[in-house]
């Protein structure tokens, strides 16, 4: 999937256009840029001011106002995970270009050790989006009669199919019923996905204006469940990427989000260990378990300041128990690339002086480190005992296999594959009964002398 994202990225006809619309916005504030914006005012010398049309609160709104039909027709188009979302009032922009910052093609890289992959069923399980096998083109084909049927009322109602008002204006039709038409019905499904796709799945830089670049999903809308809107999520997302490194590096005044940021920002905080604070695994879609207070605690929790620049990487990575979310398209792959990751006292110590600065010199300082240092110990001691027990344990039971040769010798070998070309004759290469008895477990010394009985008794046979 690199490539492909990668590739959709390079070919997308707006990514020109979103910059020029930028520079055009340059000193805006995040009001007037009417998406949820926690920051876009800028201090002389400061960092870059951030702002973002995306507008979590906008499809709240309107959503809300839905009837038990209008919610039916959403459902019927695979779109139900939007009428989940939970009121998220403000964003946290700077933690949306942290995360932006470090994605690098379909991989979220905090660090060498934690990297979350970032997949098409990863944004289905966020949003609850279709993740069909057709992928969404921007050619545009012969328009429907419920398309051009849109793209009149729109024009009447606004400034045309591209307004993100007129979309909201058909939305909150009140004739939109069970007696509607089916084009009047197909023209609601338009509308809701241009409104969603506009405010929160593809946001660009334009006040009230959407690129509509997937006139071919909506064609039939009885198939637009058929196309894989997660992938178009991502590709978006990308070339949102690509938009604001481009953007650092000419050291705009002003950086202006595109993409769904939201995604990333409930992708990264779902796959943090934050404790208390962390999200059940149950529930789909995971962004309807988060609501603006949430966010903004666990968000809180991660924030460091790292020699002047705000950090969000406070916390480690949870690994996905591999029976949730079975239902997706894609199996569950893991989402590190090391699962463990080996610390010690230094960690402890390190993590305490940038999480409780206030403690430094402190005597509970001292008797935490003291505590954690001798948990430490025990560990290694523990880990060490069970290796050694391990390799004990080993040496018994392909020892015990290979005495018998029963399997070597039906398929006409001579030699034993299971015998070590460093074993040493007698006693030398087994384990002291001291060391068996203190190491295994009970069922591991009552499996060996079963196997070691049997040995025992099949060659008592063959003697006699």
């Amino acid at each position: 999937m690199e490539a492909t994202l990668e590739q959709a990225a390079l070919r997308a006809p707006t990514l020109e256009q979103d910059q020029r619309d930028a520079a055009a916005f340059t000193g805006n504030s995040s009001r007037d840029h009417g998406g949820d914006a926690a920051e876009a005012t800028r201090a002389p010398g400061s960092a870059p001011a951030v702002t973002s049309r995306i507008s979590v609160q906008k499809v709240c709104s309107v959503v809300r106002k839905f009837g038990k039909f209008k919610r039916n027709l959403v459902e019927e188009i695979g779109f139900g995970g939007m009428l989940k979302i939970r009121m998220l009032t403000r964003l946290n922009l700077k933690f949306s270009a942290w995360l932006m910052e470090r994605v690098e093609s379909n991989e979220l890289k905090i660090d060498e050790e934690r990297i979350l992959k970032i997949q098409d069923h990863d944004v289905e399980k966020v949003f609850g989006l279709p993740c069909g096998t057709r992928l969404i083109s921007p050619d545009t084909p012969e328009p429907s009669e419920a398309c051009i049927e849109f793209l009149r009322v729109s024009s009447n109602l606004s400034k045309g199919a591209h307004s993100l008002k007129a979309a909201e204006a058909y939305l909150l039709r009140d004739d939109i019923n069970e007696d509607s038409s089916k084009v009047q019905i197909d023209c609601f499904k338009i509308a809701f996905l241009v409104f969603v796709v506009g405010h929160l799945l593809a946001p660009s830089t334009k006040y009230d204006y959407i690129s509509i670049d997937f006139w071919a999903a909506l064609n039939d809308t009885s198939r637009i469940k058929e196309f894989n809107w997660c992938r178009y999520v991502l590709e978006h997302l990308i070339r949102a990427v690509r938009k604001l490194k481009s953007d650092i590096r000419n050291r705009h005044k002003t950086i202006h989000l595109v993409g769904c940021h939201v995604f990333l920002q409930v992708f990264y905080l779902d796959n943090l260990d934050l404790g208390p604070l962390s999200k059940t695994w149950e529930g789909l879609p995971r962004i309807s378990l988060f609501d603006y207070e949430s966010v903004k605690k666990m968000t809180e929790m991660i924030t460091n300041d790292v020699g002047g620049d705000t950090s969000f990487a406070g916390a480690n990575v949870r690994l996905l128990p591999s029976s949730i979310f079975k239902h997706t398209h894609s199996p569950i792959n893991p989402m590190l690339r090391s699962s463990f990751t080996e610390t010690g006292p230094e960690d402890f110590s390190n993590h305490l002086r940038l999480k409780y600065p206030s403690l430094v010199g402190h005597p509970l300082a001292a008797i935490l480190e003291e505590h954690n240092a001798r948990i430490m110990e025990n560990i290694s001691q523990i880990s060490n005992s069970y290796q050694i027990a391990m390799f004990s344990f080993m040496d018994q039971l392909l020892g015990s296999i290979s005495e018998n040769r029963c399997c070597c010798r039906a398929l006409g070998r001579t030699n034993c594959l299971l015998r070590s070309p460093h074993a040493i004759p007698g006693n030398a290469h087994r384990t002291p009964k001291k060391r068996k008895s203190q190491f295994y477990s009970t069922v591991t010394g009552r499996a060996i002398q079963q196997i070691l009985g049997k040995h025992k008794k099949t060659r008592g046979n063959r003697t006699s």
